[in-house]
């Protein structure tokens, strides 16, 4: 049985993925204590987002990340869509974009990779701790602030000021 309190942690963050795992980054680079819970084993290295473009990869940089994912990643000169039913393709190229954004290209790589240095980075801070295998079963608003509950090998636990994977703001 698991339970964390308010002196183990400031936030939760719910998801492994690459933006819980940024959303961890970001609040340990900010000083801010938190757990990641995440209901798999591991992380998941299916292929499932392969291109970084360029609204995501400024906030890469921001959290130190982009020259690992840059070293590992290929920089592409754009990305291109598929209609499945029809079959057509759509190419979207980003060099318009030279000159416009700081970034103007797709970086590809898969999210399992990105996943891979985001917990590469989040080593360097010991008051960030990600649990695998820990399921979450329910969110409620506290007395002391929203508690997230959920399930471990070792037992039920609660976890207070939840963040969503979506969302990293602590509830007081």
């Amino acid at each position: 049985s698991y339970r964390l309190t308010m002196t183990d942690t400031d936030v939760a963050v719910v998801g492994a993925g690459p933006v819980g795992l940024a959303t961890a980054l970001g609040l340990a680079r900010a000083g801010i204590r938190s757990v990641v819970l995440d209901a798999g084993s591991g992380l998941n290295t299916s292929p499932r987002a392969m291109a970084y473009l360029h609204p995501v990869l400024p906030g890469l940089e921001a959290l130190g990340v982009l020259p690992d994912l840059k070293a590992i990643g290929l920089e592409g000169p754009g990305i291109n869509f598929i209609d499945m039913a029809s079959g057509e393709h759509f190419h979207q190229k980003l060099d318009v974009l030279r000159g416009v954004v700081t970034h103007p290209y797709a970086l590809q790589l898969g999210q399992g990779d990105v996943g891979g240095v985001l917990l590469g980075h989040l080593a360097a801070y010991p008051d960030t701790e990600v649990r695998w295998d820990s399921r979450v079963t329910g969110v409620v608003n506290g007395e002391t602030g929203v508690e997230v509950s959920y399930q471990a090998p070792g037992g039920p636990g609660t976890a207070p000021s939840a963040a969503t994977s979506h969302v990293a703001r602590a509830v007081p």
